[in-house]
């Protein structure tokens, strides 16, 4: 979700391919910009709240 295309930095915050689980954020400038979860979709809204109170 969002513009992980656009992002500068890329951090890591789960990888797990035993549990079929990854969590990724894209930021750029140090902001949040983009995320991408597999396995972990409950963390997905976190991420969303985040995107949504920049473009607000």
């Amino acid at each position: 979700m969002g513009l992980p295309g656009l992002g500068d930095t890329v951090k890591v915050h789960e990888c797990d391919r035993d549990a079929r689980r990854l969590e990724v954020s894209y930021h750029r400038d140090g902001r949040l910009i983009g995320a991408l979860t597999i396995g972990r979709t409950s963390r997905l809204a976190a991420y969303r709240r985040t995107l949504a109170e920049y473009t607000s």
